[in-house]
């Protein structure tokens, strides 16, 4: 792997931690972590999306494993999950677990349809 690829991975990585840190910040609220499912929605769209090379001249490795791989969070999504359960919300904790899996698969395939009749 080049310096150059690794300085890709690094820059995206960067930008999207704090894209996801601003929007999970303004939107995520104590009962209702709705900024982390949005990132986490929207980043399976995007990957869905990239899947077909439509990437506008940026690279793979900043765009897809940089950025997306850092502004989407599986461990932040999973630990709400667990602070729901704890805190008893139990009907949200498995509806968040279990409903953003799902709707997550389709905003991939949604968003690899959409490169796919964009290129």
């Amino acid at each position: 792997m080049s310096a150059w690829t690794i300085g890709a991975v690094a820059a995206g990585g960067f930008l999207g931690a704090v894209a996801r840190h601003v929007v999970s910040g303004r939107l995520n609220r104590p009962d209702r972590p709705f900024g982390t499912a949005l990132v986490n929605l929207a980043g399976a769209f995007l990957a869905g999306f990239f899947l077909n090379g439509v990437l506008a001249g940026l690279p793979h490795a900043f765009a897809v494993y940089g950025f997306l791989g850092s502004f989407t969070t599986f461990s932040t999504w999973q630990s709400e999950v667990v602070g729901l359960w704890k805190k008893g919300s139990r009907r949200s904790a498995a509806i968040s677990s279990s409903g953003l899996l799902v709707l997550g698969v389709l905003a991939a395939a949604f968003g690899w349809l959409a490169g796919h009749a964009g290129g």
